[in-house]
Parts: structure tokens; sequence; C-alpha cells
């Protein structure tokens, strides 16, 4: 039995199967709900991947979970 597990029962008196354990994240609680997500979109901060969202930009990313805009200023040479 392990007290960090978050299904540990004070009640049990026997020590059954430890992979069916169950353990917090560094992102997601005991409940699965991710500690941080600004955004509300179901991924966790920690784990946005930053990139462009527009599927008819020459730069979309479909791995991308959060928009990211970036300016880029041209210079005369």
């Amino acid at each position: 039995m392990d007290e960090a597990a978050c299904n540990f029962n004070y009640n049990a008196t026997t020590d059954t199967d430890p992979t069916l354990c169950t353990y917090f994240t560094p992102y997601l609680d005991c409940n699965g709900e991710c500690y941080f997500d600004e955004d509300e979109n179901g991924v966790c901060d920690q784990l946005e991947i930053f990139g462009c969202l527009d599927e008819n930009a020459c730069n979309y990313d479909s791995l991308s979970t959060r928009l990211v805009f970036v300016f880029i200023q041209l210079k005369n040479i």
C-alpha cells in the first residue's frame, strides 16, 4: 500500500497489485485535471506546442496547440 497514491485507501487491510495505484503527475492532479491550463483547451500549459494554427498559412504546424505570433522585420541589405 502506497500512501502517496491518489487512490490510497486508509481502510484497506491487504496490499493488492501495486500496478493498480494511480499517481499525480507534474502536470495533472489526481483527478486528471491540469494544474495550469490558461487557455482552457485541455492541454496543460507546460505541454503546449506553440506555432501557427492557420491551415492556410505556409508555416502551419499541425502539432501546435497554441498560437504564437512572430513578427519578423526585414531590413534592406
